[in-house]
């Protein structure tokens, strides 16, 4: 069951999948994962954002997807991010195109409120 926190639950949660799937689980450090009840926040850092897409951290979709599959008691994944570079850059790009479509493919996956004006910026 999902506790309610207010800090970075990245080691309980790589724990979990760990046992879960039974396989050895690392989080990036660059995502801090926070539990609200059944959501789980996924919090990239600016770094991660900029990264290129197949890098561990930058690989958000995945650790949604592993979220939702090997721990049942999680129904909704929501993301939110930090972002200081030039929006037309092409990784914020292919990141913004991303986060877009997992959102439209998966209904469990949600963006934060505040992150949605950034979307916009979409040009892909």
């Amino acid at each position: 069951m999902l506790e309610v926190t207010r800090n970075n639950d990245n080691t309980s949660l790589e724990k979990r999948l760990r046992s879960a799937c039974e396989h050895n689980v690392r989080l990036p450090s660059g995502i801090s994962f926070t539990c609200r009840g059944t959501t789980v926040q996924m919090h990239l850092d600016s770094d991660c954002v900029r990264a290129n897409m197949q890098t561990n951290a930058a690989a958000f979709e995945g650790w949604a997807l592993a979220l939702k599959r090997w721990l049942p008691d999680v129904a909704g994944v929501e993301l939110s991010w930090d972002f200081d570079g030039n929006v037309c850059g092409p990784h914020y790009q292919r990141f913004l195109y991303r986060t877009k479509g997992l959102s439209v493919n998966n209904h469990h996956f949600v963006e934060r409120n505040h992150t949605r004006s950034q979307l916009q910026q979409c040009e892909i």
